[in-house]
């Protein structure tokens, strides 16, 4: 059955939109999972700052630093709240998936005559609250309003990714077990990608997003779809190409025609890739049966439509594998000649149609 979600509003600067959103965060866990978040929370917010991150502070404030600013905003927040913490320890748990556990997101792109859609599983070792929410930024220059979901105490678009006016993305860490420390060694040069996913949420373009990344490198690597007016991008993001002694990101652009599919891991000759895997073997053996069994459910569809897409989607978030994994869905479709999207979503036990862009 759908329900109309009550999408929280933040409206405001950065450090005000930051503000809004930590404290949505402390009342929506005093009310439903007091017993274990909000005292883990308490406890991570004050111990998570480790001096090896202070490369991606330094780089942030440099680029984006009205990131930072969103951050205090958060940082205040719980500071008021009585947590004690500081704007470097909200920023690490900013970075979230930074480091080689077996992250798991199952999403697939569907072109057909209608428009592209996009439809993103998202899930953990265990079911993680997630805020949706719509955000406006106010101030000389803002950006347009956008839609994003997020985890607690992270940026926006942390989670799924979002959408706003031009286009929607989503995106799925990579495993790099055998990067993992060739990578931190080159912070100097790089960005969260939590930093990359909230600035792509104030992009007029899935270019202008993707540009970002010649100017910054990934602090992992990454895939995502990106939907548009009439088109589906697939972005596969793998660091750690060299160029005099420089370290390059690998940005592989395809556009989508029919139906493509995308787990935790990069593909190779129809194999998964061994250079771009997670630490454990089940995690690595996870990541692939997820993409077989999605490719399986959408190998009859050249274009599904929205419908098809929430079928195929709730296959895997209801899957017995799965559902107990399972914090949220996401069904995005795009039609008519300008970007215009509707968007589903499935989190806490009900079914929401989200009012992406009302006033």
């Amino acid at each position: 059955m759908y329900e109309n979600y009550d999408l929280p509003t933040f409206k405001g600067d950065y450090f005000a939109v930051g503000y809004q959103h930590a404290a949505w965060w402390l009342q929506y866990l005093r009310r439903t999972s007091g017993e274990y978040y909000y005292p883990y929370f308490r406890r991570r917010l004050n111990n998570c700052w480790k001096p090896r991150f202070e490369p991606l502070f330094q780089n942030t404030l440099s680029a984006y630093p009205e990131v930072i600013s969103e951050i205090a905003g958060m940082s205040q927040a719980l500071l008021d709240s009585g947590y004690k913490t500081s704007p470097l320890h909200v920023f690490a748990n900013c970075l979230g998936e930074t480091g080689d556990r077996g992250c798991q997101c199952t999403a697939f792109v569907s072109v057909n005559r209608d428009g592209p859609i996009l439809a993103h599983n998202e899930e953990e070792s265990q079911v993680e609250p997630l805020c949706i929410c719509r955000v406006i930024i106010t101030g000389k220059s803002s950006p347009a309003p956008f839609l994003a979901a997020s985890y607690p105490f992270q940026l926006f678009g942390s989670a799924f990714g979002g959408v706003n006016r031009h286009f929607s993305f989503q995106g799925n860490s990579i495993g790099y077990a055998k990067h993992i420390r060739s990578i931190e060694a080159t912070w100097q040069y790089r960005l969260p990608k939590t930093v990359f996913t909230r600035k792509w949420l104030e992009c007029r373009s899935a270019k202008e997003a993707l540009s970002m990344c010649s100017g910054w490198l990934m602090s992992l690597p990454s895939h995502s779809y990106f939907i548009t007016t009439g088109r589906a991008y697939s972005a596969e993001i793998r660091p750690l190409s060299t160029y005099q002694d420089c370290p390059i990101d690998q940005l592989t652009l395809r556009q989508v025609h029919g139906v493509h599919c995308h787990t935790n891991h990069f593909v190779k000759n129809g194999r998964p890739d061994p250079d771009w895997a997670w630490k454990f073997n089940a995690d690595r053996h996870e990541s692939n049966a997820r993409l077989k069994f999605i490719a399986s459910c959408t190998s009859c569809d050249d274009g599904a439509d929205d419908i098809q897409a929430i079928k195929l989607i709730s296959m895997v978030a209801q899957h017995q594998k799965y559902r107990h994994k399972t914090s949220a869905s996401f069904v995005v479709a795009s039609s008519g000649n300008d970007f215009t999207a509707s968007v589903s979503a499935w989190f806490n036990g009900c079914r929401y149609t989200v009012p992406l862009l009302a006033p």
